[in-house]
């Protein structure tokens, strides 16, 4: 896993950047998500060149979306998106923040009423998200996971014959399994 921690942080002394993205994961493990997206944040502002940064800002993104900051979610994301230095050993973070933003704004559409004209909109951003990522990692595991977000934000803006389409879409293109 791209979060791991081995023996060998365990033997080292944690650097400053480190204690902060430890302190991070603690709250997040206490369910303090707005106090674990700040920490994460602190260190991106006192440790902007360091490598933690990227794997900072995916952590903060993900410690907004569960504590129901959609907007600075989808930030600290795009942050981590339009990253064109990533390492290689960190470019799954790309994917993750990839699948993420879809989610994160059909959740935002989820707080928002029926009538409001702002969830429509937050559902058709989802929708398109979803294309993004599924044009980009059409194979992965989570391709069926976002392939269901899409026809499920399609269906709730009335756009049911393209959430038939997106499921039959994906069911076809799916490897068949034999007995």
């Amino acid at each position: 896993s791209i979060f791991a921690s081995g023996p060998a942080s365990a033997q080292a002394p944690a650097t400053l950047d480190q204690q902060l993205m430890q302190q991070g994961e603690q709250l997040s493990a206490e369910g303090k998500f707005a106090e674990a997206a700040a920490k994460y944040e602190e260190l991106i502002t006192k440790f902007p060149q360091m490598p933690s940064v990227p794997e900072a800002h995916f952590r903060a993104g993900y410690a907004h979306y569960l504590a129901g900051n959609h907007d600075a979610a989808l930030a600290a994301f795009k942050k981590v998106i339009d990253n064109r230095t990533l390492p290689p050993e960190l470019a799954q973070l790309n994917e993750l923040a990839l699948s993420m933003t879809p989610q994160v704004l059909a959740s935002k559409a989820a707080k928002i009423k029926l009538d409001d004209p702002a969830r429509k909109t937050a559902l058709e951003e989802a929708v398109k998200q979803f294309d993004v990522y599924l044009t980009k990692y059409p194979n992965t595991d989570e391709a069926e996971s976002a392939t269901y977000g899409k026809a499920l934000a399609l269906y709730q803006i009335n756009k049911y014959d393209q959430a038939i389409e997106a499921l039959r879409k994906r069911e076809t293109e799916m490897p068949s399994v034999s007995n």
